[in-house]
């Protein structure tokens, strides 16, 4: 729990220069699809990751990831696609995206603070991917906008994901420093609850919110 936060950060950072590396480059269609297959491979396999670390919701994210490492390893096979292609490929994959977006911001509504906005993300990215792949008139600089701006605008949302993930766990471990754990994630004493809380967690018995929720509910008892 204390490393889950990295993730997503790493995450963000790397869609953000992504982004601005597309809107920055002059590029070809094949030199694009190249890079975007790149894109959809990485965020398909961190997209996964999340879903697993995460397990909310576990089973939509995993597919969600699997789908966009299909879809790079895909576009890197075909050569030389046409842009209507890349457009198809782009918008599919926004799609996706904002499909597990969306649900997964309805169904953490209690977990996640600002819940909402990754909610209109989600609506915006689901929209944008359906008029990208039902535009016939799709030209290289509009491949390029699209896909720029949406790798910077959902790593501004990982990374501020992460920053609020790290202070929800900073939280936790200071109501449970009492109980003998630090913010090294040393318990003091072997048999206390935070101890177990953390054996079962790492057993995978527990998943984070249980976790964190758990703690927090330790924290309330008074000290023995």
């Amino acid at each position: 729990m204390r490393r889950s936060w990295l993730v997503p950060l790493i995450v963000g950072i790397l869609s953000v220069a992504a982004g601005l590396a597309v809107l920055a480059t002059r590029w070809t269609v094949a030199q694009l699809a190249v890079f975007a297959a790149f894109i959809f491979i990485f965020r398909g396999v961190t997209t996964a990751i999340n879903a697993v670390e995460g397990r909310a919701p576990h089973w939509l994210g995993v597919l969600a990831g699997v789908a966009g490492v299909l879809a790079g390893v895909w576009l890197l096979a075909w050569p030389g696609p046409s842009l209507l292609v890349l457009g198809v490929f782009i918008g599919a994959w926004l799609t996706v995206s904002g499909v597990f977006n969306a649900v997964g911001a309805i169904s953490a509504r209690r977990e996640i603070r600002h819940w909402g906005l990754v909610l209109a993300i989600g609506i915006i990215e689901v929209l944008l991917g359906m008029w990208a792949m039902r535009r016939p008139a799709f030209s290289l600089g509009l491949a390029i906008t699209v896909l720029g701006f949406w790798a910077i605008i959902t790593g501004a949302l990982y990374i501020a994901a992460a920053l609020e993930l790290r202070s929800l766990v900073n939280g936790v471990v200071d109501l449970t420093a009492p109980y003998g754990a630090d913010r090294n994630g040393h318990a003091s004493r072997g048999g206390s609850p935070v101890f177990l809380l953390e054996r079962l967690h790492r057993e995978g018995l527990l998943a984070d919110t249980e976790m964190a929720l758990l703690l927090a509910a330790v924290a309330d008892v008074p000290a023995r």
